[in-house]
C-alpha cells in the first residue's frame, strides 16, 4: 500500500504544530472531505446526560438511546493509534468509507502505523459512528497508559538523580500518587500532574501533605496550574539562594 520511505517522507512534512493522517482514497478529494465531515461527530454512551438533555427539552425519554453526541478527533494520530484496534467490522467499514487504508505516526504508541483496509469487511453501521462502553473504557485505559509514559519520560529528564535506579513501575507509582494527591488541589491535566510528580520526587513525597502547600492552593486567586507554577518558581528561587549562601 505504502512504501516505507515515501511514508516517512510524507509524515515528516507534517511535523510541528498539528498532526497528519494520510488517507488512501480512490474517489477524489471532495468525496474524502465529505466523508471526513460525517466523522466529525460520533455517539458515545451517556445515559444520565442524554436523559437530562431530553427532559430539559421536554422530550419523552422512554426508549431513548442512552448516548450523547461528541466531537471525534479523527485527525489526531494518537487517538487513531489507540482507537482503530478496538473497532469491530461494521465500525471499521463506517470509519473507512471508501478508503483503501490510512497511515499516520502515533507517538503515544511509539510507532508509525500503516493500516490497509481489511479484506471482507461487513456493511458499515448506518448513520453516525457509535462507540460502546467497553470500547471507551479500553480507549481511556490506553490513553492513561500513554500519558503516564510521557510523564515518566519527563520525570527521568528533569529529575535524573531522583529517578536513577528506579524501575518504570516505581516511577509509575509516584505518578499515581501525584494524580491522587493532586486531585485535592485541582491538578488534573497531564502537564500539572507531571510537575506535581516532580515536586513529590524531589521532596520524597513530603509536599503531598504539607499544610503550607495546601494553604497556598486554598488561598490562591489563580487557577491550580498557575498556582503550581508559582510554587515551582518559589522553590527554584529558594534553592538558588541556598546554593549562593552555601
Amino acid at each position: 500500500m505504502y512504501e516505507p520511505r515515501d511514508l516517512r517522507a510524507a509524515i515528516a512534512l507534517g511535523r510541528g504544530p498539528g498532526a497528519l493522517v494520510i488517507w488512501s482514497w480512490p474517489k477524489g478529494e471532495m468525496a474524502l472531505y465529505r466523508h471526513l465531515r460525517t466523522l466529525n461527530l460520533v455517539k458515545i454512551p451517556n445515559e444520565a446526560r442524554a436523559e437530562a438533555e431530553a427532559e430539559g427539552e421536554g422530550e419523552d425519554v422512554s426508549g431513548m438511546p442512552a448516548c450523547e453526541t461528541v466531537l471525534f478527533r479523527h485527525w489526531d494520530p494518537n487517538v487513531l493509534g489507540t482507537l482503530l484496534p478496538l473497532l469491530d467490522g461494521p465500525q471499521q467499514a463506517r470509519f473507512l468509507g471508501a478508503a483503501g487504508g490510512l497511515a499516520f505516526d502515533a507517538p503515544d504508541i511509539g510507532r508509525m502505523v500503516a493500516a490497509p483496509r481489511p479484506s471482507g469487511l461487513p456493511p458499515p453501521t448506518p448513520g453516525m459512528l457509535r462507540f460502546g462502553v467497553g470500547q471507551l473504557e479500553q480507549l481511556s485505559s490506553a490513553q492513561a497508559h500513554a500519558s503516564n509514559g510521557r510523564i515518566e519520560a519527563y520525570l527521568r529528564e528533569v529529575a535524573e538523580e531522583e529517578t536513577d535506579g528506579l524501575s518504570s513501575e516505581q516511577v509509575r507509582r509516584v505518578i499515581s500518587a501525584a494524580e491522587e494527591s493532586g486531585k485535592r488541589y485541582g491538578l488534573l491535566d497531564e502537564s500539572a500532574i507531571g510537575k506535581w510528580a516532580f515536586l513529590l520526587l524531589i521532596t520524597g513525597g513530603a509536599l503531598a501533605h504539607d499544610p503550607t502547600i495546601a494553604r497556598a492552593f486554598e488561598e490562591s486567586p489563580y487557577e491550580p496550574e498557575v498556582t503550581l507554577d508559582g510554587i515551582l518558581e518559589a522553590m527554584r528561587i529558594a534553592a538558588e539562594r541556598e546554593e549562593g549562601t552555601a
